[in-house]
């Protein structure tokens, strides 16, 4: 099937068709932004004294950041979110919180697509699939120092990392920001895995007007494929990334070279 073929109804968009809405996307150089929203971001909007995130501490102007980002309404700027979706348990509270931000009106793609072509191997596309679409770019790479590997490199043809602290990445947002900005002069293809700070990165370089970019939000996946268990996901997982990781030493994006 072609990517013209079918009109996708974006209002029930799940894990395959943002998969397929993604792969159609980053075939080609035409720029896109793709914003994740799990249940920590929505719950950190929704509620000023939530302090459970792991990654990221509280405060007033994070929030509000995280907020802004998933007001934005462009057809360029993709948001995948968890409304609508059976991942956790506790989605149907999720799905309230989204309504009482957005309201009834946005349509948001699947937050968890690159989780399915992860570990679902009956997926259309699986991980290494998808990375294969980044072969071709050269792509800046953001991340936490745990990720910015050579298997990353390989994955993702990582021609740069710029690299935030593991821990609390948006309050380092300011002292990198003007090196990001001036890196975008030479690379078209972002990949950013920065936790919660990857959305209001993306939000902060859409409304500087960096909108000839493809700005693509990794999420937890890149922690999997690297070895980091940081999700009970990726525990379970583990032997499809043993496969996935099995691939990549044995030359499926060429040699693994260093950092």
């Amino acid at each position: 099937m072609t990517d013209n073929e079918r009109e996708i109804d974006m209002t029930t968009l799940g894990d395959y068709d943002t998969i397929e809405m993604l792969y159609s996307k980053l075939r080609t150089d035409d720029p896109f932004y793709y914003l994740r929203y799990g249940d920590g971001d929505l719950l950190i909007m929704s509620d000023p004294e939530y302090n459970r995130e792991s990654y990221h501490t509280q405060s007033p102007r994070f929030r509000y950041e995280l907020l802004a980002s998933y007001l934005i309404r462009d057809d360029n700027y993709l948001i995948g979110s968890v409304e609508g979706t059976q991942t956790f348990h506790y989605n149907d509270k999720l799905d309230r919180i989204s309504k009482e931000i957005a309201g009834d009106s946005p349509s948001y793609l699947s937050a968890m697509a690159l989780h399915r072509a992860y570990y679902d191997l009956e997926s259309p596309w699986n991980f290494l699939d998808f990375c294969s679409l980044f072969q071709s770019k050269k792509v800046l790479f953001i991340g936490g120092e745990s990720v910015c590997t050579p298997v990353t490199r390989a994955c993702f043809n990582a021609d740069r990392f710029i690299v935030f602290p593991d821990q609390d990445a948006y309050y380092h947002l300011e002292g990198k920001v003007g090196e990001i900005k001036a890196a975008l002069d030479e690379y078209t293809t972002v990949v950013a895995g920065i936790g919660l700070a990857t959305r209001v990165l993306g939000a902060r370089l859409w409304s500087a007007g960096f909108r000839h970019i493809q700005y693509f939000d990794v999420g937890s996946p890149i922690d999997a494929i690297v070895g980091k268990r940081t999700r009970k996901w990726i525990k379970a997982c583990k032997p499809v990334t043993k496969m996935y990781q099995k691939e990549i030493e044995n030359g499926r994006f060429g040699p693994v070279t260093g950092v």
